[in-house]
């Protein structure tokens, strides 16, 4: 029988659309294989192809504590004290209520845990998750502030940005305070920038501050100018451009921003009303929470919950079929529902990265 010879081109493309899990399995097949899997190029490549998972952290009533789930229900973190996610290349940054942080790599079951330097006797203001493509490099971004012992009502505010492969340093910036209005926790990461929703503490104008992973600059975005009553807002990622979130009292509004040297422009993306929703009888509102789960069909993870329930039970439903040429849904439809969501959900990708840089 006459042996087939596959090219290795083919082999990687084939290898780069397997699972994690089988390719850590797959390391012990030859040399070859092993050198591919664990070349840098190919874990870029293999991550660019994997499929967006959803991770969520949710009450657990038998084992009386938070557990961190995948999509689909299944376990994935046992720990009570995770506050929020935040995703990058298939590396979760966790950040814990008892202010430390740890980066994560599910596929991988690798956990590192990270001890800031400024977060100790100061109030952790912001946080941030990204990649620095000029070196090659992940990094966590912390605005912590602290009051002037020399002027009482005086903020003065340090960012610490931690390098996985170098380590930290710490720079200086204006102390900007969350927005009340806003979902507080982590930033948005757009490209190689991190953006939050900030309030001016001078006027007290609400606005964005972005952080440039590459240069570490900070640079303020104006909000999209709107005169309907909003109960919240925040910030989320649609096809790739930044979009801002508000969140009025039966309905949320997406403004998806254009940005082009420096200067954002905002047009207002869509609106849809909790009626469009097909739920149970109830008093239903947005909660403050919406990622992108299928780019193609416009289809949204939002956070909603019920008044009437004595407990505030936030459950998760798909928005899907979004119609761009006529800006209106065609189809609302429920995927599924959790009784307690704490954090989330959170979109991530299955990677081959080491969480050790």
């Amino acid at each position: 029988m006459k042996r087939i010879e596959v090219s290795c081109d083919l082999v990687e493309e084939i290898l780069a659309r397997v699972p994690a899990k089988d390719l850590l399995r797959f390391r012990r097949v030859c040399k070859r294989w092993k050198s591919l899997i664990q070349d840098k190029q190919f874990i870029k490549k293999h991550v660019s192809y994997s499929p967006t998972k959803f991770l969520y952290c949710a009450y657990n009533s038998s084992a009386k504590r938070h557990l961190v789930y995948e999509y689909k229900g299944t376990r994935m973190l046992d720990n009570n004290h995770v506050r929020l996610f935040l995703h990058c290349n298939g590396l979760i940054c966790l950040c814990f209520w008892g202010k430390y942080l740890a980066v994560w790599n599910p596929a991988l079951r690798e956990l590192r845990k990270i001890e800031p330097a400024t977060i100790k006797g100061s109030a952790l203001n912001m946080i941030g998750f990204g990649y620095d493509h000029s070196n090659d490099d992940h990094k966590i971004v912390l605005l912590t502030y602290r009051r002037s012992p020399s002027r009482p009502h005086h903020d003065f505010g340090r960012a610490e940005v931690i390098s996985l492969k170098t380590g930290s340093r710490v720079i200086d910036y204006p102390s900007y305070a969350f927005d009340s209005h806003a979902d507080p926790g982590g930033g948005t990461l757009v490209g190689n920038r991190i953006f939050w929703l900030v309030k001016d503490p001078t006027n007290k104008d609400s606005f964005i501050l972005s952080f440039d992973l590459v240069s570490h600059q900070f640079n303020r975005v104006s909000c999209p100018s709107t005169n309907a009553r909003i109960v919240g807002y925040n910030l989320s990622v649609i096809r790739g451009h930044l979009c801002v979130v508000e969140y009025r009292v039966r309905e949320l509004c997406i403004w998806s921003g254009q940005s082009g040297k420096g200067v954002h422009s905002w047009s207002r993306l869509f609106t849809v009303s909790v009626d469009d929703i097909k739920l149970p009888d109830g008093h239903w509102v947005f909660g403050s929470h919406v990622v992108e789960c299928e780019t193609k069909d416009m289809e949204l993870l939002v956070k909603v919950s019920n008044w009437f329930e004595q407990k505030q039970k936030f459950k998760v439903v798909r928005v899907s079929a979004f119609n761009t040429k006529e800006n209106v849904f065609t189809k609302l439809e429920i995927d599924y529902s959790c009784g307690y969501i704490a954090t989330g959900p959170c979109p991530y990708k299955e990677s081959l990265l080491s969480v050790h840089g």
